[in-house]
């Protein structure tokens, strides 16, 4: 039987035998949660040969002045996928030729999507979006658009997406403004549901966990981090470590190291970690950066990669627990890694192109792991 290096992990009957977790599986346990956890350290730690190089810019198709895209989805065709926030388009990065293109948003459903964040199902080939109108998908093997599928409370002016649970049929999603509520939709019968499970606060970005729990950082009104317990239908509030003030964490990410991290801005220094098994959360370290972060992604490097509000770029290093930062050009809302490793970051503000952290030594694809995006898309993985 196969020994895993995390204490706080319960060593599952049947381990696979290597190599990523099959995101088309309609359902996981905890069978794919720690494999997905096993394969990721193996592959993303800083002692492998993968390093990132100094950041280059791709210029954008024309857009307004203010509030592009937001998220960021890798497909298996080795394309990111975004929707418009206030653009009625769905910006196409091919992550293996860097060439930019755009899907135009369907006239039939309406103007400006309102989208925050993408999902993608291995199960139906398809991404699925929160917008203003509804959940909406569009088939990558079809290349068409769904219709708009209206939310099941009344009043949802905004979604915001969570991804995939270990059920992989669902695709979990929050209320954003005056419906704070956790929601699905259900790819096998198309319908929106709602689970009754509330929370205090507007919730922003978030991700699964590797024991199938979504975990969401906090907006106005909000003073902790958040969990949604799929199996007991609760969202439950997260403190520890120093206080956390309003807005000051956007999102949560999953790491392979088994802990969950949350970056500060708008006013904190504190570096959260979080054990998605105890629900503790402690300071894990601190920065006198003011990132004013909102995206994160861990890179082939094991390194948490961060972008937000503000013209710098924390890389947080979780073995020696320090943050470096470097000045950049633009805002970004959204990060999503690329199918060779490269890191890619979503243009939000008027004058910002699509910023590229390149990997510039080494590979994160190996003999035994040629689909690294495997990891990368579906469940485990921020919106």
């Amino acid at each position: 039987m196969r020994q895993f290096p995390f204490s706080f992990l319960e060593q599952p009957d049947a381990a696979p035998a290597g190599g990523w977790p099959d995101q088309s599986i309609s359902t996981w346990t905890s069978t794919e949660g720690t494999a997905w956890l096993t394969e990721g350290t193996s592959l993303f730690n800083s002692s492998n040969t993968v390093s990132y190089g100094t950041p280059t810019y791709i210029a954008t198709p024309a857009v307004g002045s203010c509030c592009f895209w937001a998220g960021g989805t890798l497909a298996p065709d080795g394309n990111i996928y975004v929707l418009g926030h206030l653009e009625d388009t769905m910006l196409v990065i091919n992550t293996n030729t860097d060439v930019i293109s755009t899907i135009a948003f369907p006239a039939s459903i309406g103007a400006n999507p309102s989208a925050h964040g993408g999902a993608y199902s291995a199960i139906t080939n398809s991404l699925y979006f929160c917008t203003q109108y509804g959940i909406v998908f569009y088939n990558l093997t079809t290349a068409t658009w769904s219709t708009a599928y209206a939310y099941p409370r009344s009043g949802v002016a905004q979604g915001f997406m969570l991804g995939p649970s270990w059920d992989g049929t669902k695709i979990y999603y929050h209320g954003f403004f005056s419906v704070r509520e956790i929601m699905y939709f259900d790819t096998t019968t198309s319908t929106n549901v709602a689970t009754g499970a509330t929370y205090a606060g507007d919730r922003l970005g978030g991700g699964l966990s590797h024991n199938n729990k979504f975990f969401m950082g906090g907006g106005g009104g909000s003073t902790n981090l958040m969990t949604y317990d799929i199996a007991t239908n609760t969202a439950t509030g997260i403190t520890g470590g120093t206080t956390i003030g309003a807005d000051e964490y956007r999102n949560v990410v999953q790491h392979p190291n088994g802990y969950m991290y949350s970056m500060p801005g708008y006013g904190a220094t504190a570096i959260k970690k979080i054990d998605p098994v105890t629900l503790t959360m402690t300071d894990d370290a601190s920065t006198t950066s003011t990132g004013n972060w909102n995206s994160y992604r861990v890179g082939g490097d094991g390194k948490i990669y961060c972008v937000g509000a503000s013209t710098i770029l924390g890389i947080y290093d979780t073995v020696n627990q320090s943050m470096s930062t470097t000045t950049i050009s633009g805002k970004y809302e959204g990060m999503s890694v690329g199918a060779n490793g490269d890191i890619y970051c979503i243009p939000w503000a008027s004058g910002t192109s699509i910023m590229k952290i390149p990997v510039v030594n080494g590979s994160v694809i190996t003999p035994t792991n040629p689909t690294p995006y495997n990891g990368w898309t579906g469940r485990l993985q921020p919106t």
